[in-house]
């Protein structure tokens, strides 16, 4: 019996040893394997994040782009409309200093303001939007009637209908939402 506990020992140690052998490589293997793997799979992602950088880059871009041409369209809508803003209130401006004045309009003065304010509409119907076109008609009405004798001229009511219109003009360009009136005693 003891000759046969010996062998067994002896095949038990060869095959413990052997599979300790075999348990060393294998875990060896297991482990070039995966950083193998894990090199590779780190490239990829490496690489879709590289495109993926890229494309966000390009698409950023393109972005800026747009937008600088946006804003630029916009500055020169604005400056275009500010100066039609100022042509035509100039001639408005003009034709009432000279009936205040003078207190009669000559034919020559009233055809000089016609001119004006054909061309002043004609722009203005080109780049504001209705609500200024309207009230600048208001008050374009106004005058023709005060001029052609159909109402009588009141000051206050030419005032309040320019304040209202320079209200629709200044929403209309951005520099302020509220509307400006007259606080004053005249």
């Amino acid at each position: 019996m003891s000759a046969a506990w010996q062998t067994a020992s002896a095949v038990l140690l060869s095959l413990s040893g052997g599979g300790a052998v075999v348990l060393f490589l294998s875990s060896w293997l297991g482990k070039l394997w995966a950083n193998r793997l894990m090199r590779i799979e780190s490239a990829k992602h490496d690489e879709r994040l590289r495109e993926l950088e890229a494309k966000l880059k390009q698409q950023v871009s393109d972005f800026e782009m747009r937008l600088k041409t946006e804003l630029d369209l916009k500055f020169d809508v604005t400056r275009q409309k500010i100066e039609v803003y100022r042509r035509i209130t100039s001639p408005i401006l003009d034709l009432v200093v000279e009936a205040h004045h003078s207190q009669a309009m000559t034919g020559e003065t009233l055809l000089a303001f016609e001119r004006e304010r054909l061309d002043g509409t004609a722009q203005l119907a080109m780049l504001a939007p209705a609500d200024v076109f309207d009230e600048y008609n208001a008050l374009i009405d106004y005058l023709w009637d005060v001029t052609e004798s159909k109402r009588p001229w009141n000051f206050q009511e030419f005032r309040d209908k320019g304040l209202v219109f320079l209200s629709m003009v200044r929403k209309d360009i951005g520099l302020h939402s509220d509307s400006v009136r007259y606080t004053g005693e005249r």
